[in-house]
C-alpha cells in the first residue's frame, strides 16, 4: 500500500513471430520506424507521490505540472540495441497513501491488543467462580 509498479518492455518486431507472420505482406522496402527514430516514453504519476530510486533506467527527464507528476525515457533500437527488448521498471509512492497505511497500522495494533484485552478478561470472568 502506497507503492505502485509499471513495468513496460519494448522489443524489437523482427525478432517476433508476430511480426514473421505479416513480414511477407510487408513487401522488401517495410521498414521498422523503431529502428529508425527513437521515440519518447512518458508515465504520469500524481502529484504528491514521487518515483522511487528503484526505478530503473533513470529517466531522462522529470516534470511536474499543476495536476501531475512526469518521467520521460528515450527508447532506440539502433544497431547495439537493434535486436534485444528494452524494460522500463517504474515505482511510484504516494505520501497521503503512506500516511494512511501508518495510520491504519497504529490502529490495527490498538484494535488488536484491546479485542485481546477484552476476550482475555471475559474468558477469565466466566472461569472466575
Amino acid at each position: 500500500m502506497g507503492e505502485e509498479t509499471i513495468i513496460l518492455t519494448f522489443g524489437y518486431p523482427g525478432g517476433s513471430s508476430r511480426f514473421h507472420a505479416v513480414e511477407s505482406y510487408l513487401g522488401t522496402d517495410a521498414k521498422d520506424l523503431s529502428s529508425l527514430t527513437p521515440f519518447k516514453v512518458t508515465v504520469g504519476i500524481e502529484r504528491d507521490s514521487f518515483f522511487l530510486p528503484e526505478t530503473y533506467p533513470d529517466p531522462e527527464v522529470q516534470f511536474l505540472t499543476e495536476d501531475q507528476r512526469y518521467a520521460t525515457w528515450i527508447i532506440e533500437f539502433s544497431r547495439p540495441l537493434s535486436n534485444y527488448y528494452r524494460s522500463i521498471h517504474c515505482t511510484a509512492m504516494s505520501i497521503e497513501d503512506v500516511r494512511i497505511r501508518d495510520t491504519l497500522l497504529v490502529l490495527s495494533v490498538l484494535i488488536i491488543t484491546l479485542g485481546a484485552s477484552l476476550f482475555v478478561n471475559s474468558v477469565v470472568r466466566r472461569l472466575d467462580p
